[in-house]
């Protein structure tokens, strides 16, 4: 009966991970579609236009930084040091866009360790909350019938 359930939540790991890999690549293809499909309607306005410049500032150089708030010389040195993003870029889809990471994160959420950002896609939110769902069901019963079994174990 063990090595039967077992086996039940290896087959469930594998399946669930190929799932998150497969919506993963799904919303990355459908917004390359949807950003594609703007630069198509956008072709007479310039392609920099949600683009920052970086702007090369030393706090020892300009004075007038010195006389600035700590936050707003905060704000400053994060924006020179941020990597620039596109406005279409997906967030959290790093996580599944591979099949070894998205097996990893899958099982990392079998031991019940968050993610470290949650995905933009509605479809992985779901799959997200769902699988954390059986992952906490599942867990919660192994400790249950653990703790059942040392409790009171077999006579001899």
């Amino acid at each position: 009966m063990l090595p039967l359930m077992w086996t039940g939540v290896i087959i469930c790991l594998i399946l669930s991970g190929f799932a998150f890999f497969i919506l993963a690549r799904f919303h990355i293809h459908i917004t390359e579609i949807k950003s594609a499909c703007i630069k198509n309607l956008n072709k007479t306005k310039p392609q920099n236009l949600h683009k920052k410049k970086k702007v090369l500032m030393t706090l020892s150089l300009q004075p007038e930084i010195d006389k600035m708030d700590s936050n707003v010389k905060y704000n400053l040195m994060k924006e020179k040091y941020q990597p620039l993003k596109d406005e279409d870029e997906p967030v959290g889809l790093y996580q599944f866009s591979e099949p070894l990471n998205s097996a990893l994160y899958t099982y990392s959420m079998l031991l019940l360790v968050s993610l470290p950002k949650l995905p933009t896609g509605w479809s992985l939110r779901m799959l997200t909350g769902w699988y954390w769902l059986y992952c906490l069901l599942l867990v919660t019963s192994y400790r249950a019938s653990m703790t059942a079994i040392l409790a009171k174990p077999t006579p001899r």
